[in-house]
């Protein structure tokens, strides 16, 4: 059986991700688009591999700093949730190539 590298979670009405997506190490595609999912778990920062992350259409209120853990992120979709600020941790994801912040609450960038 082969390893599992993307997974989607599309309008599955999700709260929250479980603790063991954690487990799936070799994941470089994760989609939760279109959830409602408030929070990420700590053990999404076990997803070394990830480069596309997909939390469009949620509702998280921040940017989890986890996600400050995910370093060979490319795209990093937020859009559409209720974010109200940017944090300057972001700059850290030094191979983000594109974030989608698109509808949410931001009324500065830092």
């Amino acid at each position: 059986m082969g390893t599992l590298t993307s997974l989607s979670f599309f309008r599955c009405q999700l709260t929250c991700l479980p603790e063991w997506i954690g487990d799936l190490q070799e994941l470089s595609t994760l989609l939760l688009d279109s959830n409602k999912i408030t929070n990420l778990p700590e053990s999404i920062s076990q997803l070394v591999k990830l480069e596309d992350l997909c939390l469009r259409n949620n509702q998280l209120t921040s940017i989890p700093r986890v996600l400050n853990e995910l370093k060979k992120l490319i795209i990093l979709d937020l859009s559409h949730n209720e974010i109200n600020r940017l944090p300057g941790a972001i700059k850290g994801l030094s191979k983000l190539k594109s974030l989608y912040l698109k509808g949410n609450n931001l009324t500065s960038i830092p």
